[in-house]
């Protein structure tokens, strides 16, 4: 038995899963950070605009965003909610609009990034030591 102060009940979000009558569409997209920053904009405008004409798709809210600069991403957060209550629906309209997502992706010549590290080699911006050494005491003056 769990005792909860009507105070308390009045202050909560209560979800109610039961009664869903939509699914949340949350998806983190990462980047090359070889993507120049015009193909980022054509891109997440493209995907809302696929989004906002979806039929599945309800208008609001519908966020498409370019969000961070990750460790090996530049990222676009996709925020939407899909119209259905039934939990397979929800996955077969998922899995049709992350194949969209993809096609806009590769359409705009764009690429996924996935964990790398970059060595960069540049020469030293010293002078060249010289290659002889005289030692004291050598002898040679």
């Amino acid at each position: 038995m769990i005792t909860i102060s009507n105070g308390d009940v009045v202050k909560m979000q209560i979800t109610n899963f039961s009664r869903r009558d939509r699914y949340p569409f949350l998806v983190k997209l990462g980047l090359r950070y070889e993507t120049p920053m015009e193909t980022m904009v054509a891109v997440t405008r493209d995907i809302r605009e696929f989004l906002a004409q979806h039929p599945r798709v309800l208008a609001s809210p519908l966020r498409v965003h370019f969000s961070s600069f990750s460790d090996y991403s530049l990222d676009i957060d996709v925020f939407a909610h899909i119209d259905t209550r039934d939990r397979e629906d929800f996955l077969n309209t998922q899995q049709e609009l992350l194949m969209e997502i993809n096609r806009v992706i590769e359409e705009h010549g764009a690429e996924f990034a996935f964990p790398s590290t970059t060595t960069y080699l540049n020469p030293d911006s010293l002078t060249q030591a010289p290659t002889t050494l005289k030692l004291a005491g050598d002898g040679q003056d």
